[in-house]
């Protein structure tokens, strides 16, 4: 009785078999590479747009707030206060210690609006204002409350001495006579600057004391927007019915900010393996540009984009 005899596959045949399977695998691992690297990018891109679009939209609203003083139709200035027709008056254009360089934005306004209790208007002589008891008082209350009214010449500053429940803020001296006032949390000064430590982004501060430095270092210790690297700030004055940019507030009383053009150089928030850098001139101001192509050793695994705006001063005429 014959048996069949059953053939494997010979040592050539696994081997072009091994070598074909490879190929394959490489192909398939390399799309798949490919894929998670695109992927990847467009994640942190859309981190990048995302950090811009709130950071315009936060500096657009505070802008448009430098100088508000609410009903009350004079400016004020008094010592160790804001002159709120001079509400950029503590900007600076400052070299940050890296590159490429950065300015420090400095806005004065009156602080946050502490609302009325509804029906409780402020009533003459009275040491007591009644805010809306669903009202969140902020973290820290002045020590000076301001009060705007229409029928006020120029807003009126009170020393709060105690706090009751709920949300009743005895002041001294006794009120005025008052039309449709506001109260406001004192003078603000909100200051915004790009750093590097502990993070590279850009910082913000709010004290009360107007003098262009951040008084409270704690406030500085996380970045609040991550990824920029560059701020420029411009200034369009009008004299004589010309507007034109400056690198500095103006200081002639004949001259006011009506504007404010902002540049912004973004760079994403994380490398996450993403080989090169943004091989490009970026056009920040006519005397600053940067390459971060220039600066692979910092900018390695990087992508970057530029935003410019330019923001109306709401309170520019008043």
């Amino acid at each position: 009785m014959k048996t069949k005899s059953s053939h494997g596959f010979t040592l050539v045949e696994l081997m072009v078999a091994l070598v074909i399977s490879s190929i394959l695998l490489g192909g398939v691992m390399t799309i798949m590479s490919s894929s998670k690297k695109t992927y990847t990018l467009q994640s942190e891109m859309s981190a990048l747009q995302d950090n811009a679009r709130f950071l315009i939209d936060e500096l657009t609203y505070k802008i448009r707030m430098a100088g508000y003083q609410g009903c009350s139709p004079q400016k004020r200035k008094e010592k160790n206060s804001f002159d709120y027709s001079r509400p950029f008056a503590y900007s600076q254009n400052s070299a940050f210690n890296g590159t490429p360089n950065s300015d420090q934005l400095t806005i004065g306004s009156f602080g946050e609006i502490l609302p009325l209790a509804p029906g409780q208007p402020l009533q003459v002589d009275s040491t007591k204002i009644n805010l809306d008891s669903g009202f969140i008082l902020p973290p820290s209350l002045s020590e000076k409350i301001l009060i705007s009214a229409c029928g006020m010449d120029e807003p009126k500053e009170y020393t709060l001495k105690s706090v009751d429940p709920p949300n009743v803020l005895n002041v001294d001296p006794p009120l005025g006579r008052f039309t449709g006032g506001q109260v406001f949390n004192g003078s603000q000064e909100t200051i915004y600057q790009v750093k590097d430590t502990p993070v590279l982004g850009l910082y913000k501060c709010q004290d009360n004391d107007p003098d262009g430095q951040c008084n409270d270092p704690s406030q500085v210790n996380t970045p609040f927007i991550d990824g920029v690297e560059s701020m420029q700030v411009r200034y369009g004055v009008e004299r004589n019915g010309i507007i034109q940019f400056k690198e500095t507030p103006t200081t002639q009383s004949e001259e006011r900010v009506i504007a404010v053009r902002i540049t912004l150089l973004m760079r994403t928030p994380q490398k996450r393996g993403i080989p090169g850098t943004t091989n490009k001139d970026f056009y920040l101001d006519p005397g600053v540009t940067y390459n971060p192509q220039n600066n692979l050793g910092a900018e390695e695994g990087f992508r970057h984009r530029l935003f410019t705006t330019t923001i109306q001063v709401r309170n520019s005429t008043i």
